[in-house]
């Protein structure tokens, strides 16, 4: 199942709109373009990823992406030339700016992504 992006946001995030709809304090100018939001480990140029577990220190050392949303120790750490957007839960932002990016997630769908279908029978045997 795929899910759609926001068509409102023609295709790219503006690094400085979407920081403050996330209420985080403005770590990118308004011409940084984020086109996707991925996991750290799977981030580069264009994307917007985020650092929270100590686990993870390498790949945030590593990361190619242009921004990432951090706590405010993680941020003096960042690697040169990554954008950071200081939160003080990470996670939560990070689960935020999906919602803006795809927001279909937000509410369930069928395994078929058509929902119900007109006719459609739960069998007397299911447990729901």
């Amino acid at each position: 199942m795929a899910l759609r992006r926001n068509s409102d946001y023609k295709d790219a995030l503006s690094g400085r709109g979407e920081a403050a709809r996330l209420d985080l304090p403005a770590g990118a100018d308004a011409d940084t373009e984020i086109r996707d939001i991925v996991p750290l480990d799977e981030a580069g140029p264009g994307h917007l990823t985020f650092f929270e577990n100590r686990k993870y220190i390498e790949q945030y050392l590593a990361t190619s992406a242009t921004a990432c949303i951090v706590n405010e120790t993680n941020a003096e750490r960042a690697p040169g030339g990554l954008i950071t957007l200081v939160s003080d839960s990470p996670y939560r932002s990070f689960a935020a700016a999906l919602g803006l990016f795809y927001p279909d997630a937000k509410f369930p769908m069928s395994a078929g992504g058509e929902g119900w279908r007109q006719g459609s029978t739960v069998h007397p045997s299911a447990w729901l």
